[in-house]
């Protein structure tokens, strides 16, 4: 069986739970090349973005994932200049969740409604995500955090990726990941050296985040994502 996961920081915990499984696994650089190998067979289990899983298959969607309630320290709005003076947001693409949550965001009239483009220079923002953001987010004068935004438009834990598999494996996942109840001292000794962060980044970032959520955070952010965002 396949299991496909992206070499983020915030996915680490997951490598170890496999690894303390026994199970071997796939590492791709982002959370794209995971979904575009998925695409290709929908074989095996794979960590995606929320975004990106077709309507039609919520029923392969887990409560299992990498989530925020509130900050999320990793998916940002960076910028030299205050939002009032932004043109356009430059997007980092490899996360489809977080562009979703940026168009949402503004469609509610949480962010300026702004151009969305690949790349430009002047007065405008960049969405960073992945341990980019996490290094970057003291670097610029203005860092607005998606995570908040996204406690704001609904209090619920916020699934930016989500474990996806057929529904007759959810089980196998669910034996290994249920018995997962704390994350040891030695994983965020051993992410700080694979990462170059600091210890107390590490697990400062990990405190925030949620690798569990309820079927309805599950379902309600799926449905606003990919029913409501215009594209």
């Amino acid at each position: 069986m396949r299991i496909r996961l992206f070499d983020f920081l915030n996915a680490f915990p997951y490598q170890k739970v496999l690894q303390e499984a026994g199970l071997a696994y796939e590492l791709y650089p982002d959370p794209k090349s995971v979904l575009c190998a998925w695409q290709k067979d929908h074989a095996g289990i794979a960590l995606i973005p929320l975004a990106a899983v077709p309507r039609h298959k919520r029923a392969w969607l887990m409560e299992w994932g990498i989530a925020s309630q509130g900050a999320v320290k990793s998916v940002l709005l960076l910028s030299e200049y205050p939002p009032n003076q932004w043109r356009y947001i430059a997007c980092d693409t490899r996360s489809l969740s977080s562009v979703a949550l940026l168009r949402l965001s503004m469609q509610r009239g949480l962010l300026p409604a702004l151009p969305l483009v690949s790349s430009e220079e002047g007065k405008g923002a960049h969405l960073v995500i992945g341990d980019e953001a996490l290094r970057w987010r003291t670097r610029y004068l203005y860092c607005i955090d998606l995570g908040e935004i996204a406690w704001k438009l609904i209090p619920l834990s916020m699934p930016f990726a989500v474990w996806c598999s057929s529904p007759k494996l959810h089980h196998y996942l669910n034996r290994i990941l249920q018995g997962w109840r704390r994350i040891p001292l030695s994983w965020s000794e051993e992410a700080a050296n694979r990462y170059a962060f600091p210890l107390s980044v590490v697990q400062e970032y990990w405190a925030n985040l949620r690798y569990s959520f309820s079927h309805r955070a599950k379902v309600y952010w799926h449905r606003l994502l990919t029913y409501e965002v215009p594209q």
